[in-house]
């Protein structure tokens, strides 16, 4: 639970510390799903694999924009909680859940109308299946988002952690059951049983999570049986929501830009880009954690009202980051060398191969400095995603995109052929100009002005 009466520095960073630790576990938790699925399919065919790969990219936007509107309830439920308006919490979570319920008619009618057309034709045999059951099932991700919301909106993450563990290991124990069958009793099912994996596991969490969520202390004191739809409630969640989940997907979008425009400058280029960006996929949970850190215990204190624990809170997590950013120094700016060679494979990337391995270099050097400042916007963001200030995250994410970003470098890369190092100047301008824009909106005090739970009530 989030104690209400810390004010001093060091008592607001240690319970920054769990609660983002936590909440690291968790983001670290639910990429391991989609690990799984490949891993094992991996061992079953590498032509389903990549099939896999391809139509769950498709997927995993379509996932991320329904999630993103989803999980938005989690700033209302925490100044509901802050605000000690505990009636109001179920409600929401009931709200998300009816959402879920129709965006998944929308999801199954693009499965079976243009499902062939997003997936390329080489991978149509196994990605399809993939493709289908995964949107037909689409509504268990959102709803487990509404009600894992209604956990980390009170500070009670523990459990979602937990049952995280339980779900991935279900996860794992059936892809290995269902993409290669256990005969007699059950035959192979192939990327079709990877999609029947990652659905069971999630029903299973929705499940155990259901259990608490429906006990008498939990209907008394947070209404979690007022299932009524409600438009009003419905309306201003999708309102915050959607500009959130566009956010999201834009920033996939652009990474999927860049990747094609990449493609254009050759292998050792794109080779190169690709490490930067898996490499921070490879943390991004981390980042992911902090900022949802934020935006848990700024809108607890928005809630009641306490813009003192804010600004405090904020200087927590920037200390934390300080910590984090000293200790992948150390690689990045000091031995970025040697990174690229656990990589890429001597026998196609011989290491005479200087040129890639210099970009290489370069890129992970780049990368450090692009953290700096993508975490720290992530932190600012955090503040003003809790304060219901989506619309204006969007629309500096939007500019800073397409402006600042992918014009210049289709326009200086693509059509110029100016260095590909300046890709990589682009994308820490990106970060830069969102930062700017994020801490000028936190500065001057405007998102303070929002008041998203007294609207609703």
């Amino acid at each position: 639970m989030i104690l209400k009466n810390k004010r001093t520095n060091s008592s607001i960073f240690k319970e920054y510390l769990v609660i983002a630790f936590q909440l690291m576990f968790v983001s670290f938790s639910s990429n391991l799903m989609f690990f799984f699925n490949r891993f094992v399919l991996g061992q079953y065919s590498l032509h389903a694999m990549n099939a896999v790969v391809a139509a769950g990219t498709i997927f995993l936007i379509i996932q991320i924009f329904i999630t993103n509107i989803t999980s938005i309830i989690s700033v209302f439920i925490g100044q509901s909680n802050g605000a000690e308006h505990y009636k109001s919490i179920g409600p929401f979570v009931w709200q998300m859940i009816w959402g879920a319920l129709v965006f998944s008619l929308i999801t199954s009618l693009i499965a079976n109308w243009v499902g062939k057309t997003l997936i390329p034709s080489n991978y149509i045999e196994y990605g399809l299946p993939y493709f289908q059951w995964l949107m037909y099932f689409s509504f268990v991700f959102p709803i487990n988002a509404a009600i894992i919301s209604y956990y980390v909106g009170r500070g009670q993450i523990k459990i979602v952690a937990i049952i995280g563990v339980i779900g991935n290991l279900t996860n794992l124990i059936l892809n290995f059951l269902f993409v290669f069958g256990f005969q007699p009793f059950l035959s192979s099912m192939g990327t079709k049983g990877a999609a029947f994996a990652t659905i069971c596991s999630h029903l299973l969490q929705i499940v155990i999570l259901f259990v608490p969520f429906f006990s008498y202390y939990a209907r008394s004191k947070y209404k979690t049986c007022s299932l009524k739809l409600n438009l009003n409630l419905l309306f201003k969640c999708l309102k915050t929501g959607f500009p959130n989940a566009f956010s999201g997907v834009l920033e996939i979008f652009g990474w999927f830009l860049l990747i094609i425009l990449s493609t254009k400058l050759g292998e050792s280029h794109l080779t190169s880009i690709s490490i930067g960006y898996n490499f921070f996929i490879l943390i991004s949970f981390i980042v992911n954690g902090m900022e949802k850190g934020v935006i848990l215990l700024v809108s607890n204190a928005i809630g009641r009202n306490d813009m003192i624990y804010v600004s405090k809170l904020l200087y927590s997590a920037f200390k934390l980051l300080v910590v984090f950013l000293m200790f992948l120094g150390i690689p990045l700016l000091f031995f970025s060398g040697y990174i690229p060679h656990f990589f890429l494979a001597k026998s196609k990337y011989d290491l005479q191969n200087l040129e890639l391995i210099f970009h290489t270099k370069n890129i992970l050097f780049f990368s450090w400095f692009f953290l700096l400042f993508n975490a720290s916007s992530c932190l600012l963001s955090g503040v003003l995603k809790a304060a219901g200030d989506t619309k204006f995250i969007f629309y500096v994410n939007l500019f800073s995109m397409l402006i600042v970003t992918i014009l210049p470098i289709y326009i200086f890369i693509y059509l110029y052929h100016y260095n590909h190092m300046f890709i990589w100047l682009f994308i820490l301008l990106y970060n830069v100009t969102t930062f700017s824009c994020f801490y000028l909106r936190y500065h001057f005090g405007s998102w303070k002005e929002i008041r998203l739970f007294n609207s609703i009530m």
